[in-house]
């Protein structure tokens, strides 16, 4: 149940993404760094259910909407397209096992 607002909360934050693609990308990592910060915060020192809860829904709501700022604001620091998609390419992933075995 509490995923499950979270989700909803992210689809109606969805609407207002392009409030964080107008953050230069410097003020957006500080305000992306403390919404993750502040909600992994509340979420494990709080002994009142209820922010806990309110934690978690930020959270879930949060992380649906900040890939696609993250992948708006990731092109602008990097000289070539091909070098900022292949960091969202499954293709282009590697694993620590392939980077060992190289």
């Amino acid at each position: 149940m509490i995923a499950a607002v979270g989700s909803i909360g992210g689809a109606l934050l969805g609407w207002y993404a392009y409030w964080f693609d107008k953050l230069r990308p410097l003020a957006f990592y500080w305000v992306d760094g403390v919404i993750m910060a502040a909600s992994i915060a509340l979420m494990g020192a709080s002994s009142w259910p209820p922010v806990a809860i309110a934690a978690v829904v930020l959270f879930t709501a949060y992380t649906r909407v900040r890939p696609i700022v993250l992948q708006a604001k990731n092109p602008q620091h990097h000289e070539t397209h091909l070098q900022s998609h292949a960091y969202f390419c499954p293709e282009y992933v590697y694993t620590l096992g392939d980077v060992l075995r190289h």
